[in-house]
């Protein structure tokens, strides 16, 4: 099914949410809220978290090699993507490069990371594809990938250099602009667990 907003929707687009109310809802309930707004999140699919994982890995053995300063998360990690109590989001996995952005109490991260990335499912489709582009790109997110299982491609914003969206398929590698392209993703490595079906 679609990600819909669970409530609080109004025809602007905007709701009467707040991070707050996020964080009053029942145990074990997940959301994201974007402009006031909650939009539901379904529990992800195993496959969905392995192709996370290798993501995860790929990057952080990179920048652990390195010796970067920069720092890989993983979802459920909040972001307060506008600096302010209407928008928490949870993306897969990003990277954040400004360890000042981590709240005092190291509950959230305040303000754009640099780098996102979204693996899509059926229903988180529409909120990743627009939405959560819009979102990342007027928050000041440097870099947006795109990972679509079902489409079996991966579609790259660059924010700094173009707006205009790279589409390409899931086969050999693809570098982050974050990393002038030296760090390389195996997208074969993705691939292969989409070709595995679980």
């Amino acid at each position: 099914r679609d990600s819909l907003p669970a409530y609080g929707a109004s025809t602007s687009g905007k709701g009467g949410h707040t991070v707050q109310d996020l964080e009053n809802l029942p145990a074990g309930v997940r959301m994201e809220l974007i402009d006031g707004v909650f939009y539901d999140m379904a529990p992800p699919m195993v496959r969905h978290q392995q192709i996370v994982a290798s993501l995860f890995r790929q990057i952080d053995t990179y920048i652990r090699e390195k010796k970067g300063s920069c720092i890989p998360f993983l979802s459920p990690t909040g972001v307060l993507l506008d600096r302010d109590d209407r928008t928490l989001v949870e993306p897969d996995l990003f990277i954040l490069c400004d360890s000042d952005k981590i709240t005092d109490d190291g509950k959230y991260i305040f303000g754009a990371p640099d780098f996102v990335a979204e693996v899509v499912s059926p229903s988180t489709a529409s909120k990743d594809y627009i939405k959560k582009a819009a979102k990342y790109e007027a928050a000041g997110v440097r870099e947006y990938w795109i990972i679509d299982p079902i489409k079996e491609h991966l579609l790259v914003y660059d924010f700094v250099k173009d707006c205009t969206p790279q589409i390409q398929p899931l086969k050999g590698n693809r570098g982050l602009e974050l990393y002038e392209r030296d760090l390389q993703i195996d997208l074969d490595e993705i691939m292969s667990i989409i070709k595995r079906g679980y």
